[in-house]
C-alpha cells in the first residue's frame, strides 16, 4: 500500500530538522533516511543509508562490485596515487556509528590525558629543570584520530540532507499536482453531468467492461 505523500513530507521535514538542529546522532539520521527511501520505493538508496549507519559489508577477498558502486554513490570512493605513479580507487567501509562512537571515546580520553599542574624546583640555582613531555604524545594521537574520523561525517551528513530535501520537494510537488488534478476532475464531472447526463453512465459501463 503506497505511503501517503503527507507522511513522506513529514518524515523528510523531521530528518532535515534532526540534521539542522543536531537532535540525534547522525547514525540514527541514516536509519530514518533508509525508511524514507523505503517509503519512496528507492531500494538503492535504502541500502546505501543502511550501510552508512552500520558499515559496508566486506568479504575475505575484498568488497563486492555491487557494494563498491553503492559506496561510490555515497561519495566514499576516492582515487589514491601509488608509488609507481598509477592511481587506484579505494573505499572506506566504516560505519557512521563507529566514527561517532570513536570520536566520543577519544574526546573523553583527551580530557583524562590532560597534564596535572606540578611545581618543579631545584636547590641548584644554575640548574635548568623541566616538567618533561607529560601526555603530549598521547594527546596528539587522540587529536589526530578525532580529526581523521570527523572529516568523514560532513560527507555523510550532506548525503542525508540532500536526499531528504529532494524527497520533500518531490512530495510537495506530487501533493500540489494531485490537488490541481482533483479540482479539474471535479469541474469536468460537473460539466459532464450537466451537459450530457447519459455520458457518465456510458463511461462507467465502458470502464466496467
Amino acid at each position: 500500500m503506497p505511503v501517503p505523500q503527507a507522511d513522506i513530507s513529514s518524515l523528510a521535514e523531521d530528518i532535515l530538522a534532526d540534521i539542522e538542529l543536531g537532535r540525534i546522532p547522525l547514525a540514527a539520521v541514516m536509519l530514518k533516511c533508509a525508511r524514507l527511501a523505503r517509503w519512496l520505493g528507492d531500494e538503492q538508496h535504502r541500502r546505501v543509508f543502511s550501510y552508512e549507519a552500520g558499515g559496508y559489508p566486506t568479504t575475505p577477498t575484498g568488497i563486492s562490485l555491487e557494494v563498491f558502486e553503492l559506496g561510490r554513490l555515497a561519495g566514499r570512493v576516492r582515487l589514491t596515487k601509488q608509488k609507481d605513479g598509477n592511481t587506484n580507487e579505494t573505499m572506506n567501509t566504516s560505519s557512521v556509528e563507529a566514527w561517532e562512537r570513536r570520536i566520543e571515546t577519544n574526546r573523553a580520553a583527551l580530557v583524562v590525558a590532560a597534564d596535572r599542574d606540578v611545581s618543579i624546583s631545584s636547590a641548584n640555582p644554575h640548574q635548568v629543570v623541566s616538567a618533561g613531555f607529560g601526555n603530549v604524545l598521547e594527546r596528539k594521537r587522540l587529536t589526530d584520530e578525532i580529526a581523521e574520523d570527523s572529516k568523514h561525517l560532513p560527507r555523510s551528513r550532506a548525503l542525508a540532507y540532500e536526499y531528504a530535501t529532494a524527497a520533500l520537494y518531490q512530495s510537495r510537488f506530487s501533493e500540489a499536482a494531485a490537488t490541481i488534478f482533483d479540482r479539474i476532475r471535479q469541474r469536468v464531472d460537473v460539466e459532464v453531468l450537466t451537459t450530457a447526463p447519459g455520458a457518465a453512465q456510458k463511461v462507467a459501463a465502458i470502464q466496467d467492461n
